[in-house]
């Protein structure tokens, strides 16, 4: 029962915001979610027409601060990058405002994609493109980011 107390305020909320039916035709929408410490957030939010296909070296991505349990993340420090690559894209290099750099690439073929893999490349269910993490050395800020392979 308590449950379905829950819920209830859920119901009576007006909701103002709310797109008409027409702009969400035809996209798929998608989040990241991240979990550090135990702790679950929602870092990125977006959509994409069904029909957008990404190729060659075609790259869309965001940075971020991510602060782990022994750092305090300032805002500057935009040490995690997420983003999307073609489903041919092999590597993906990240630089850092050092000149270091991180490179994402795909697991070994077998291996699939379970285990704890910090930089990577991974397909995702339902997405025509393939999402790809980079997260740099503490203290450091996103430079830039590019299809190596």
């Amino acid at each position: 029962m308590a449950a379905l107390e829950d819920v209830r305020p859920l119901r009576r909320r007006k909701i103002s915001a709310c797109r008409p039916a027409s702009e969400l035709i035809g996209k798929s929408s998608y989040f990241v979610r991240l979990t550090l410490d135990g702790k679950t957030s929602i870092k990125l939010l977006g959509a994409f027409e069904k029909g957008d296909t990404m190729v060659g070296t075609d790259l869309k991505s965001g940075a971020m601060p991510l602060a782990t349990s022994g750092t305090a993340a300032s805002r500057t420090d935009q040490r995690l990058v997420i983003g999307q690559v073609a489903t041919t894209a092999q590597e993906v290099t990240c630089t850092w405002d050092d000149g270091s750099t991180t490179k994402a690439s795909r697991p070994a073929p077998g291996t699939g994609i379970v285990g704890d893999f910090e930089d990577a490349i991974r397909p995702a269910d339902g997405s025509r493109s393939d999402w790809f993490v980079c997260v740099g050395p503490e203290g450091r800020t996103y430079e830039e980011v590019a299809v190596t392979k």
